[in-house]
């Protein structure tokens, strides 16, 4: 029906306000002046802003969409699970979350702990004196923050996936701060006073896709297999042993390692938070042995500790994702599907 809007008294009266002859109106809502609201600038790049004559945004050609966005840490030390007092943060890992290639988590096995995700090392990103970070970072892919302090410890790290659009600026307050929570800081901090750091990746094989076929077995056949072997008989195995045979395609080493490292399991199971020395190579009994030196006064060279830690701030994957299993373990270079 064509519905018109009139003016009801509590005798019935009515008197006709509007009618439209096209289409019917209804739900009426009485107006009155305001100020213009700003105009809010687009936060991603969705489009050309409006121009001064207000005409709409024209959306950009796919090859001028960047593949990038910034972000921002405004203190890394904001957090309310309380950093450890004068432990200084000089570097963020990031860390790209691959997605699930295999319809069912742990077919196949990726690793000790049950699988919601795969991970590799995209690298690292600078941290100024007073706790802020600022970098470019790939657009549309999750990844997960890792604290480094100077010595390449994680002193914390994150479970969750962070994202950032296309053009888009993302900036957070710190490192596990408290959502209800604004910046703390009355001054400026350094690192968005400067241009956005660069992603600087890691160095080593085996990190980017990841693989501890490259970057960790490599480490144990230098400075380890021969004495676990020769003069420490009933030390744990070290080599790479029949890996074909075995129903994961797990190394030996990787299978005998597993009492020396601590990881997280199921998700169900485990914090969905992590604490500061309680992820990663600071958690796990390899890593103490293996820090000072003491372990049969093996002093390992700072490279190859370093690759053996972050084997372990992985949560001490085995394979870098569900493709080619077989390929992986034979030490081959294997792209993830989506990189």
């Amino acid at each position: 029906s064509n519905r018109a809007i009139y003016l009801v008294d509590a005798f019935g009266n009515k008197d006709l306000i509007y009618r439209n002859p096209a289409i019917a109106c209804s739900s009426p809502m009485p107006l009155q002046p305001r100020l213009k609201p700003p105009v809010i600038p687009h936060a991603t790049a969705v489009g050309k802003p409006r121009g001064l004559d207000g005409k709409k945004p024209v959306p950009l050609a796919t090859a001028d969409i960047p593949k990038t966005g910034t972000v921002g840490v405004m203190n890394v030390y904001d957090n309310q699970y309380g950093m450890p007092k004068g432990e200084k943060i000089v570097k963020l890992r990031i860390m790209q979350i691959l997605p699930k290639y295999t319809p069912s988590a742990d077919r196949p096995n990726l690793s000790h702990g049950t699988n919601k995700g795969a991970k590799q090392v995209l690298g690292t990103v600078p941290v100024e004196a007073d706790g802020s970070a600022f970098w470019v970072q790939p657009a549309g892919i999750p990844v997960l923050y890792q604290a480094l302090n100077a010595k390449g410890e994680i002193v914390q790290g994150m479970r969750s996936a962070a994202y950032v659009q296309p053009g888009e600026r993302q900036m957070c307050n710190g490192c596990h701060e408290s959502r209800h929570s604004t910046p703390k800081r009355m001054t400026p901090p350094k690192a968005i006073m400067r241009a956005p750091s660069k992603i600087t990746p890691s160095k080593f094989p085996g990190a980017k896709p990841f693989s501890y076929p490259l970057l960790v077995q490599p480490v144990l056949d230098k400075h380890c297999v021969a004495c676990h072997t020769k003069n420490q008989p009933k030390a744990p195995d070290l080599r790479k042993g029949d890996y074909a045979k075995d129903r994961y395609k797990w190394y030996l080493s990787y299978k005998n390692l597993r009492p020396h490292i601590s990881y997280y399991n199921d998700w169900s199971f485990t914090p969905a938070k992590t604490l500061p020395w309680k992820y990663g190579a600071p958690w796990c009994k390899l890593y103490k042995m293996l820090k000072d030196g003491k372990h049969h006064n093996l002093k390992l060279p700072a490279d190859d500790l370093a690759r053996l830690m972050l084997w372990m701030d992985t949560n001490a994957q085995f394979f870098g994702h569900e493709i080619d299993i077989q390929g992986q373990s034979d030490g081959k270079v294997v792209p993830p599907a989506f990189d």
